[in-house]
């Protein structure tokens, strides 16, 4: 479900807080929140294939080595094989690659998480502040009275 050509730019936009403008990103947050969990899920599952993968290499490797091997063979024998083989190696680099990207969105998520956190900090300054000026309570009160007079 990749939809941004340029997804670091983007990751960078969606944790980015415009203080002028909370209303509209707290309206784009949960759509941000929803890609990037998106996003998290495609690379988590990647990165479970990738290690899978890996894991079947290994043990085939294993099994072919102690299959070819005439005399008896050491555990560690064996594990050194797999180690050296170069579908084994090839594998868990795919796995480490994986993984790395499975952090990167893991952390963009929480980089979005944080900034629902500090927006809704932001917005209680905001209205902190807006409660000592005689002007915005008379708005905020105004409101108040058509959001209760639209209700009926």
């Amino acid at each position: 479900m990749r939809l941004h050509e340029d997804e670091d730019a983007y990751a960078a936009e969606c944790v980015a807080i415009n203080p002028n403008s909370l209303n509209d990103e707290f309206s784009r947050l949960p759509a941000d929140l929803a890609y990037w969990n998106s996003r998290y899920a495609e690379v988590y599952e990647e990165y479970l294939r990738a290690k899978d993968i890996s894991e079947q290499t290994a043990a085939n490797a294993a099994v072919v080595y102690r299959g070819r091997s005439t005399a008896k063979v050491t555990v560690a024998e064996v594990e050194a094989h797999v180690i050296l083989d170069d579908d084994c190696t090839a594998s868990r680099a795919d796995e480490i690659l994986a993984e790395a990207k499975k952090v990167k969105y893991k952390g963009i998520v929480d980089a979005v998480l944080a900034k629902k956190e500090m927006l809704i900090s932001l917005g209680a300054h905001v209205r902190a502040e807006m409660g000592g000026d005689p002007s915005m309570r008379t708005q905020q009160y105004l409101e108040e009275q058509r959001a209760a007079a639209s209700r009926f």
